[in-house]
């Protein structure tokens, strides 16, 4: 696996705590392209942003799509927020802000995925096979095969969907290889989904750690 993919983000997402508010904010909107209304495709239009960051998705102690797959698709209201923070933390699915001025996807994009992982990881978690026909039909969408320095051949995603597609398979194969099975829990403080790493770990980074550190002794 190419873990050195890089992929865009809110600058300071990193170090910033999980409740601070998002200096990214979309709208959901219907596209204005003059067609009969019900042609228009609703689309996820970034409307106010700060600065933009590099980062490794591959790499974050976080479970990028364990996040994603949460994400209230049912309700527009619940939604908007949940994709505004969501861009903020990891960025867009597809798009890429250094390569467009104007940035947008289409709602379906974001709705279609979260279903699709949704499903996959019910199948991975039951260690079911149908993880990998679901996987087998959505990675050459999204990732390409490249060459390493050392000449072994491996598979490297084109955006954060493919990066996600990455990051199930990883876990899927540790456990088809007998290694350590892949946990994820939610953060005893945000919430939010990462590998747990030993048995008695709660917090997702140092920064949860430290917030429930001050709340319980007040300091």
């Amino acid at each position: 696996m190419d873990r050195s993919f890089l992929w865009t983000r809110a600058e300071g997402a990193r170090n910033a705590p999980w409740a601070t508010p998002s200096t990214t904010q979309i709208s959901i909107i219907q596209a204005q392209d003059g067609g009969a209304s019900h042609d228009k495709q609703w689309q996820v239009v970034l409307e106010e942003h700060g600065d933009w960051e590099a980062y490794r998705p591959l790499n974050e102690a976080l479970s990028v799509h364990r996040n994603f797959a949460d994400l209230p698709y049912r309700s527009k209201s619940k939604l908007r927020p949940a994709i505004s923070d969501f861009i903020y933390w990891f960025g867009f699915l597809t798009a890429e802000p250094e390569k467009s001025e104007h940035l947008a996807e289409p709602l379906d994009l974001w709705v279609d995925n979260v279903k699709l992982f949704k499903e996959a990881i019910r199948a991975h978690d039951g260690n079911s096979l149908a993880f990998v026909d679901i996987a087998n039909s959505e990675i050459p969408t999204h990732c390409v095969p490249i060459i390493l320095p050392d000449d072994l051949l491996t598979v490297s995603p084109t955006n954060l969907v493919g990066a996600m597609w990455m990051e199930m398979i990883d876990g899927f194969e540790r456990l088809v290889e007998g290694g350590r099975t892949p946990e994820f829990s939610n953060c005893a403080v945000c919430s939010r989904w990462y590998e747990r790493m030993r048995v008695d770990q709660k917090f997702c980074s140092q920064n949860c750690k430290m917030k429930e550190y001050r709340t319980r002794t007040g300091r």
